[in-house]
């Protein structure tokens, strides 16, 4: 399947004229909007675009370490591509199945073997204080190392070419459980579920209370809390519980832990489902920081919701 990707240039000129015949010195690109169709990643300015057809698993949804970006080497000047066009290039120009007649390609260079493809990925997360529905955007950072160009008779080189940057997801972790009963696997450990996103509370260190009241629970390297999205499959109780989950075809998207805030429980003795005497747990969630690697995000406070023993 082509994958094509689109680079983004920073500061260029363009081009002169000599007797009516065009001239082209450089690229023109200024911070233009990466877009995308079908797999492909563009870059537009006007009649200019440029095109990169590298493998998507480059763009890992993950954030890179400080100082150690991915890399990618170039394999064959098919792979990155700058055509000028005589007219304005358009999303048509570029996705359609079948090619319009205009605009035509008037110039082409092609990157030789060899140039590298510097990436950069980050991950921004962005909390709704209102519903706590919290959003983590993938963006990645692109830019070319040491690349020429070619179009068989002239080489246009960049040392380094700062392409922009590319939003490959957003992943929205819902922290939508409310009409959800909690649900344990063991003693210590309680969860809630919509199928494709999870949160555990475990604590190996505590147990439940036995009688009415006000308690809460401090997390710490034990103690935590766990949310997990997932694609793949629907989660049923019997996947959560298995020692071995996620089995196939599970994929886990986004895992976030807290080892940080408190757990506040209001205890309350009621009668079950069953007509017999029961406990409800009212469960808060307070200033709960959630962490993946050097990522965090904070809930001042969150609404686990109940747990009815029966």
């Amino acid at each position: 399947m082509k994958k094509i990707i689109v680079l983004l240039a920073s500061v260029f000129i363009f081009q002169s004229c000599d007797d009516g015949d065009l001239t082209l010195e450089t690229f023109n690109f200024n911070n233009e909007t990466v877009q995308e169709c079908n797999d492909l990643l563009y870059v537009v300015n006007d009649k200019e675009i440029i095109i990169l057809d590298i493998p998507a698993s480059n763009f890992i949804n993950e954030a890179t370490t400080v100082g150690t970006p991915r890399m990618y080497t170039l394999t064959s000047s098919e792979q990155l591509v700058y055509r000028l066009y005589d007219g304005s290039v358009s999303s048509t120009t570029i996705c359609s199945t079948i090619p319009p007649a205009t605009p035509s390609t008037v110039e082409e260079y092609k990157a030789q073997a060899g140039g590298q493809i510097q990436i950069i990925t980050t991950a921004i997360p962005s909390v709704n204080e209102t519903t706590k529905a919290t959003s983590i955007t993938y963006t990645h950072q692109i830019k070319l190392i040491n690349v020429q160009f070619s179009n068989g008779d002239k080489i246009i080189n960049y040392e380094e070419f700062l392409f922009g940057n590319y939003t490959s997801q957003v992943n929205t972790l819902s922290f939508n459980f409310s009409a959800n009963n909690g649900t344990q696997c063991n003693a210590n450990n309680l969860y809630k579920n919509n199928n494709t996103q999870l949160i555990t509370f475990d604590f190996p260190d505590y147990l439940l209370p036995t009688t009415p009241g006000t308690s809460s629970i401090s997390l710490d390297n034990n103690n935590t809390v766990t949310y997990k999205m997932f694609s793949g499959a629907t989660l049923t109780n019997a996947e959560i519980c298995s020692p071995t989950s996620p089995n196939s075809p599970f994929i886990i998207e986004e895992e976030w832990i807290a080892t940080e805030g408190t757990i506040e429980i209001v205890t309350t003795a009621v009668t079950g489902s069953n007509n017999l005497p029961a406990l409800l747990y009212e469960i808060t969630f307070t200033n709960i920081i959630y962490r993946k690697g050097n990522l965090s995000f904070t809930h001042d406070s969150f609404d686990f919701g109940e747990y009815l023993t029966n």
